[in-house]
């Protein structure tokens, strides 16, 4: 998912991520289920929310907490 096509030809998917278009190309969440997010400091903000200072996962917040997801189905890096 990028927010502007890099070039024709793009087939990804283009403009911001949101809670549908989560609900479209994740999995649910569940047990087996394992999201991995990674992003500027305002995509983390809005999708999970950040890390700690000291690098840990901190608690899970965003669109992904929204969800339903849990700390447990979310990993950042």
């Amino acid at each position: 998912m990028v927010d502007t096509a890099p070039a024709s030809g793009w087939t990804g998917g283009v403009g911001f991520i949101t809670k549908d278009k989560i609900k479209e190309h994740l999995p649910g969440p569940s047990d087996d289920a394992l999201i991995f997010v990674c992003g500027p400091p305002g995509f983390y903000n809005v999708i999970s929310g950040g890390k700690t200072p000291d690098y840990k996962q901190g608690p899970l917040t965003g669109y992904l907490k929204e969800l339903g997801y849990n700390e447990s189905q979310v990993f950042k890096f």
